[in-house]
C-alpha cells in the first residue's frame, strides 16, 4: 500500500521511495522525525535515514500475519474464520502462505502486480525457497509457530 509522508523543511520534497515499509515502522518514524525517543518494544524501525536517501539498514523484507476478527467475519458470508496467513514481502516479491488457499506468489514489479499467481511456475523455485527461508527464520525469531505450520503444510521446508 502506498504511503505518502509530507513535512516541508524537515522532508525532500517530491521524492518517491520505493522500499517495503511496514505499519509498524509509522511511530518509529513519526517519533524519529520529532526527535523523541520511542519504546524498544516496538517492532518497525524509523524510517528516517531512508526518506533521507541513506537505505543502509532499511528492511530487505517485511512480514504480515493475517487472522481475521471473528466478530467481522461471522458477518461475511462464507468467510473463514479459522483461517490464518502469513506473507513475506520485498521490494520484488510477495509470498502468501494460507491454511485455507493455494500459496500465491506474486511479482511486485509486473505491470498488473497481484494478478497472476507464479507459484506454480517451475522458474519459481529458487524465489520460493528464497522467500520460504526468510519466512522460516522470522517464524523462528519471533516464535510463530503458524509460519512453521503453514511452511509444512504446502512442504516447502
Amino acid at each position: 500500500m502506498p504511503l505518502i509522508i509530507s513535512w516541508p523543511g524537515v522532508l525532500p520534497k517530491g521524492k518517491q521511495i520505493d522500499n517495503v515499509f511496514s505499519t509498524a515502522d509509522l511511530a518509529p518514524t513519526i517519533l524519529d522525525l520529532c526527535d523523541l525517543p520511542w519504546p524498544g518494544t516496538l517492532h518497525g524501525q524509523s524510517a528516517k535515514r531512508l526518506l533521507a536517501g541513506d537505505q543502509s539498514g532499511w528492511h530487505k523484507d517485511i512480514f504480515i500475519q493475517n487472522t481475521p476478527y471473528p466478530e467481522k467475519s461471522k458477518k461475511k458470508a462464507g468467510a473463514d474464520i479459522e483461517m490464518r496467513e502469513r506473507c513475506v514481502v520485498t521490494n520484488r516479491w510477495k509470498l502468501i502462505l494460507n491454511t485455507s488457499r493455494k500459496p500465491e506468489l506474486y511479482d511486485r514489479t509486473s505491470p498488473t502486480p497481484d494478478k497472476e499467481n507464479l507459484f506454480s511456475k517451475p522458474e519459481a523455485k529458487k524465489v520460493i525457497a528464497d522467500l520460504t527461508e526468510r519466512l522460516a527464520a522470522w517464524g523462528e525469531k519471533t516464535g510463530d509457530k503458524m509460519t512453521t505450520q503453514l511452511i509444512r503444510q504446502w512442504r516447502l521446508g
